[in-house]
């Protein structure tokens, strides 16, 4: 039987259980063999250090001197002794920090470690590993000749040993919800003996307020911060605060309760992060129409994520409609017509056409300006209200079908449209090669139907949106060519950095792209960190502004309508009763 302070060690890799202040801890880069109290960091390398304090507390630290002997116990007995205590109640890494350079006289700083999700495979780990740290763990794997996955492999095994004591072990964890929270926010629960009880209780019931109680939330805005600091002071004082949540969430009691401890971390992790507003639409359904089974919960998150990035506007309609229709009986339905849940979100694509249509109705044409992009929002918001979500979306499969078997004729999209938006800016003109594929921009309408005949979707209606900057495409193709997969892009910048959020991405038939290709779209997205494609992001998202203006509009900043061949590819594939109403005397004109 291992003995408390009998190191365990994996290569360059090393955990141990601890002594003293130290419960355990975990090491890397290090020696071979180092002592079971100390370690040597490798020359030239920084040492990064895990370790669990004895009351339960954790640190993630990294050291910057060179040739320095670390012991865990003493920089444990440190923490505990004079940086812990002077932290205050929200534990801060900067803080944290400073008060343990002051203390040791060593160059430690605090940080984040992905040591509290729970982790299944070494290529989930890898992107929450700290850069610097990932950093160091390439290069010792090319200078040292060492298999970077078994390196990585290793990691993950000592991780997971540091987590299952933790979990097991340590100060009554309350399960997935704690072991989801950031270090500094786990401190911020666990260090304090005369608030941990209550705050811990509460979790237990609400893991899905984790954040509430979260150093990150005295930074959020200021609306969020008091929220989150009179809730604290609530729960510490063992006030009732059912009716406070009611009031702060912008929920009703009732589902406040029906909530109580649901963890969206074991039902629904897609969830996790948007579960309050998930909440909020629940709280619109009847009690009885609520999800009640992990099926259920799974059925309604991928519902829910379609929705949200497709059809924002009629999101709440369509849960009721499905939720009335029953959560499995829709994904039965769904598999019985062959139809994969992506088809919601194309609904998206379908519903920008009927709109550019529908502009041309006589009432529509009539108006100007923001009065005719109301008028049509509010007809297509009716009939959607009015329609089964299943008939728009039989419809919307209709019209990406006409749509894959035939290639529309070039300039077929403008209107009174100046030639030199024919070809739009992108990020880098010819392919980019990647590990197993290539990947270009389309950056003409010829290329953006070749792509859709090639691949049998709808990617050939863009060129309005990739014109006017709305959207970026990107084909993933194999070695020799070979379209397999197109991404839409829309280009964003935030605090100064440029970058892409990916709208949707498709396959052959709007199917789904396959491991290998999202490995290629990811190593696309991570290349654009990158200082060169960041000054070319900034000229392009200022080009875009100026492509955009270059085209003749539609009150909705839509391009110029669609030309005959499209509109009667829509008009053949709207629902009956939408020709019957919505559409009425555009056929008479149109046809």
């Amino acid at each position: 039987m291992m003995s408390d302070d009998q190191p365990l060690n994996e290569g360059y890799i090393h955990y141990a259980r601890g002594v003293g202040h130290c419960r355990q801890w975990l090491a890397f880069p290090v020696e071979m063999n180092p002592g079971a109290h100390a370690v040597r960091p490798l020359d030239s390398y920084p040492l990064f250090l895990l370790m669990e304090l004895r009351d339960g507390q954790l640190a993630f630290l990294a050291l910057h001197d060179r040739g320095v002997m670390l012991k865990p116990e003493e920089i444990a007995r440190c923490l505990a002794s004079r940086v812990m205590p002077g932290i205050g109640e929200v534990f801060r890494h900067q803080r944290c920090s400073q008060l343990l350079q002051q203390a040791s006289g060593l160059n430690l700083q605090s940080g984040e470690y992905p040591l509290l999700p729970v982790l299944s495979d070494a290529d989930h780990l890898l992107p929450l590993i700290p850069k610097p740290m990932r950093v160091a763990m390439e290069r010792l794997a090319d200078e040292r000749q060492i298999d970077r996955q078994k390196l990585l492999q290793d990691l993950l095994l000592q991780t997971s040993r540091f987590r299952d004591a933790l979990a097991s072990e340590s100060w009554q964890i309350p399960g997935e919800s704690m072991l989801s929270c950031s270090i500094g926010g786990f401190n911020t629960l666990t260090g304090n003996h005369e608030t941990r009880r209550n705050r811990m209780q509460f979790i237990r019931q609400f893991p899905w307020l984790l954040s509430y109680f979260s150093p990150e939330a005295l930074d959020r805005d200021s609306v969020f911060a008091e929220q989150a600091a009179h809730l604290r002071r609530a729960v510490d004082c063992g006030e009732k605060f059912l009716a406070l949540l009611g009031t702060y969430l912008r929920l009703p009691v009732e589902v406040v309760r029906w909530a109580r401890g649901l963890s969206p971390e074991r039902l629904v992790p897609q969830l996790a992060d948007c579960f309050i507003e998930v909440l909020r639409c629940l709280s619109q359904l009847a009690p009885e129409q609520r999800p009640t089974t992990s099926e259920q919960w799974r059925i309604l998150a991928h519902l829910y994520r379609e929705l949200s990035t497709g059809l924002p506007d009629s999101k709440m309609a369509w849960l009721r409609a499905f939720a009335a229709y029953g959560w499995e009986e829709t994904e039965n339905r769904f598999r019985k017509q062959q139809w994969p849940l992506s088809a919601i979100y194309d609904t998206r694509d379908y519903l920008r056409e009927v709109r550019r249509v529908l502009a041309l109705h006589p009432r529509g044409a009539a108006l100007t300006g923001l009065d005719c992009r109301e008028w049509v929002h509010q007809q297509l918001e009716h009939a959607l209200q009015s329609t089964s979500p299943f008939l728009v979306i039989a419809a919307s499969i209709r019209w990406h079908r006409s749509h894959a078997t035939s290639m529309p004729q070039p300039e077929s999209e403008y209107q009174a449209v100046d030639a030199r938006v024919q070809q739009w800016p992108v990020l880098f003109s010819g392919e980019l090669p990647l590990r197993h594929h290539v990947c270009r921009f389309l950056q003409n309408q010829q290329e953006l139907a070749a792509e859709g005949l090639a691949l049998q979707h709808c990617v050939g209606t863009f060129v309005g949106e990739c014109s006017a900057g709305a959207a970026h495409i990107l084909s993933i193709r194999s070695r020799d060519r070979l379209p397999l997969a197109t991404v839409e892009l829309r280009l964003y910048c935030r605090s100064g950095q440029y970058g892409f959020d990916v709208m949707q991405k498709r396959g052959l038939a709007n199917a789904p792209i396959s491991s290998s290709e999202e490995q290629a779209l990811t190593s696309f997205l991570q290349l654009v960190h990158q200082p060169r494609l960041q000054a070319r992001l900034k000229q392009l998202h200022a080009q875009q502004k100026a492509v955009g203006s270059l085209h003749q509009r539609l009150p909705d900043g839509t391009p110029a309508p669609p030309d005959a061949e499209r509109q009667q590819k829509l008009l053949t594939s709207l629902p009956k009763q939408w020709r019957r109403t919505l559409f009425a005397e555009s056929q008479a004109i149109l046809l």
